[in-house]
């Protein structure tokens, strides 16, 4: 695109009458739409929240586990306190109580359950994997013996060909 210092004043002008008859339309379709705002045309850009910015960084982020959570806030407020001065609280840290809390078991059927159902899975993967790979083509018996005396006769003719130049 040109730049709008390159552009004639023909061209300004022209440009010019263009945007005032697309805010005139804007202005008639919001009227038409009752009321509402229509958003000017261009590159308006959208303030960022918390979660836009991370969503075109780094798309979804991980899962952390409370135990994992409470070590992070267990080590900043450590890092505060230091900073602050402060001796460390006396209270039992986040991570004691995560750790005190009972652990959650499985049964030896729903282990198996699911162990079963990874199996399941897993079968299911290869054979669509296995259905999606080109089959090769079956060669008789009768058309390999027929390549290998072609192959053959175009070494005999190679070899022929050689002792003639020599």
């Amino acid at each position: 695109m040109n730049s709008i210092t390159e552009l004639t004043p023909e061209q300004l002008r022209k440009a010019a009458d263009v945007q005032e008859r697309i805010q005139e339309l804007n202005q008639e379709l919001s009227q038409v739409l009752g009321g509402g705002e229509v958003p000017a045309p261009g590159p308006a850009a959208e303030p960022q929240t918390a979660e836009t910015a991370t969503i075109g960084r780094r798309g979804k982020r991980g899962k952390v586990s409370a135990a994992a959570r409470a070590r992070m806030s267990a080590a900043q407020k450590a890092r505060r306190a230091a900073e602050r001065g402060e001796a460390q609280p006396a209270t039992p840290s986040a991570v004691e109580e995560v750790k005190a809390q009972k652990p959650r078991n499985i049964s030896e059927a729903g282990r198996k359950a699911l162990s079963l159902a990874a199996k399941k899975r897993w079968t299911n993967y290869r054979a669509a994997k296995q259905a999606e790979a080109p089959k090769q083509k079956q060669v008789s018996e009768a058309r390999l013996a027929a390549l290998a005396k072609a192959r053959e006769a175009r070494l005999a003719k190679l070899r022929a060909a050689k002792r003639a130049t020599e």
